[in-house]
């Protein structure tokens, strides 16, 4: 069974990375594996797809930028 979980982000003053990161670490410590997760970025700078890009928790990420 795959499970999707959708994100809406924007930059969050500063701490949208942070508070992603966060997300991104409790969703890779779950026993599901079967996880896509689909952002939607609403931020007007690039930290978050950049972030997104980095994957360091080797995550099936789907971004989508909405500006």
């Amino acid at each position: 069974m795959k499970v999707s979980i959708a994100v809406p982000v924007f930059e969050y003053y500063g701490f949208g990375v942070e508070m992603l990161d966060d997300m991104f670490r409790t969703i890779s410590q779950q026993t599901l594996k079967d996880v896509e997760v689909v952002i939607s970025d609403h931020s007007v700078d690039t930290e978050i797809e950049e972030y997104c890009d980095e994957n360091e928790y080797d995550l099936n990420i789907k971004y989508i930028r909405n500006v």
